[in-house]
């Protein structure tokens, strides 16, 4: 598992490894749900269990998903209490499948 943090944490660890089992055990899905403070849709990703007693779908949300807007909003840490500085806006719109970098 990789954490990507200035100051990582073991919590950091705990929570990308129940992400990992949660998507191992197939209880991961996409929602696209109503973010009543917008008042609009936004795509989640959601963690999902069926209750054992009475076999209803419990969701959770896990992750928002960012719009092409937002990706650029985000710089990457260094593990040195820095951030990388913000790629160019010419990748973005060559490439819509990028990562932080």
């Amino acid at each position: 598992m990789n954490v990507m943090s200035n100051s990582p944490s073991a919590a950091h660890y705990d929570h990308l490894e129940m992400f990992y089992k949660g998507a191992f055990a197939n209880q991961i899905a996409w929602m696209d749900a109503y973010n009543v403070r917008d008042s609009k849709q936004e795509s989640l990703l959601v963690g999902t269990e069926v209750d054992p007693v009475t076999g209803k779908l419990n969701v959770f949300p896990l992750a928002k998903i960012l719009s092409k807007e937002e990706v650029g909003l985000y710089r990457a840490p260094t593990g040195k209490g820095e951030f990388l500085p913000a790629p160019c806006e010419s990748e973005y719109e060559e490439n819509e499948n990028h990562a932080l970098n």
